[in-house]
C-alpha cells in the first residue's frame, strides 16, 4: 500500500481517479456590522410546516464579512447589556430578545460564519468586529460561532436609508432601487429612513436630495441631523 493509500485508509486502484485540494488558510478574520437604530422595533416571527416549526428574529442585524474566503451563515441580536452576552444556547437569543432599541444603550450581535471552499480558519485567527479585536468567540478551522460582539445603538439620522448610521452613496442607490421596483436588502419600512422630504413615500427626489447634501451643495432638509 502507497504512502498516500495508508493516509486515506482505503486501498488505491488504477481505475480510481484522485484529486487534491489546498486550503487557504485565514488568520484574520474581519466583520462589520450596522448599529441599532433608535426607535427600531425588533419583534420575533414564527415559520412552521408540517414537519417543524421555530421562532427567529426580525428584523437581523446587517452583518457584512470584509476577509476572503468568509461567509456569514446567521446573525441575530442578543440581549442588553454584558450580562446577556454569554449566552450558551443561540436559540435562548432569539427567543428572548424582542423590544424597542434605546439610544444609548449597548447591544450584542451573535453571528455564525464559516471559510468558503477552498479556505480554512486558522486556529489561532484573530477576530475583529467594526474594526476592533474580539475575544468572546468559539471557532475552528472550518466554523466560528461569536457569542456576541458589542454595539452600541444609534441615533436615526435623516436620509441613512441603510441604517449603517452616516449618510453615504448607498443610501441613495437604495433608495433608487426601490423606486425603480428592483430588490434590496431592505424592507420599504427600513428604507424610508431615506424619506428626505417626509412625503410619506420612496422617490427618485429623496434621491437627488442625499446626492446633493453628499456634493456638500444646500438642501431644503436636515439631512444627517437626528431624525424626528
Amino acid at each position: 500500500m502507497s504512502n498516500t493509500a495508508a493516509y486515506l485508509e482505503t486501498p488505491i486502484h488504477e481505475d480510481m481517479t484522485l484529486y487534491a485540494v489546498w486550503y487557504k488558510v485565514i488568520d484574520r478574520i474581519e466583520v462589520e456590522a450596522d448599529p441599532p437604530i433608535a426607535g427600531d422595533v425588533i419583534g420575533t416571527e414564527r415559520y412552521e410546516t408540517e414537519d417543524f416549526s421555530f421562532s427567529y428574529q426580525s428584523p437581523r442585524p446587517k452583518v457584512r464579512s470584509l476577509s476572503e474566503g468568509v461567509r456569514i451563515k446567521k446573525s441575530t441580536w442578543s440581549g442588553v447589556g454584558p450580562s446577556a452576552f454569554w449566552l450558551e444556547n443561540p436559540n435562548d437569543v432569539e427567543s428572548t430578545f424582542k423590544g424597542t432599541f434605546e439610544l444609548g444603550k449597548e447591544y450584542g450581535v451573535v453571528m455564525d460564519t464559516e471559510p468558503i471552499f477552498g479556505y480554512e480558519f486558522a486556529e489561532n485567527a484573530s477576530i475583529y468586529f467594526n474594526g476592533k479585536p474580539l475575544d468572546r468567540a468559539h471557532y475552528s478551522h472550518r466554523a466560528l460561532y461569536v457569542i456576541a460582539a458589542p454595539i452600541l445603538c444609534a441615533e436615526r439620522l435623516l436620509g441613512d436609508a441603510d441604517g449603517s448610521g452616516g449618510i453615504g452613496a448607498l443610501d441613495a442607490t437604495y433608495i433608487q432601487r426601490y423606486a425603480a421596483g428592483i430588490a434590496t436588502p431592505y424592507t420599504k419600512a427600513e428604507l424610508m429612513r431615506g424619506d428626505v422630504d417626509d412625503s410619506g413615500d420612496l422617490e427618485l427626489f429623496d434621491v437627488s436630495c442625499i446626492q446633493r447634501y453628499l456634493a456638500q451643495m444646500k438642501t431644503d432638509y436636515p439631512i444627517g441631523q437626528p431624525a424626528a
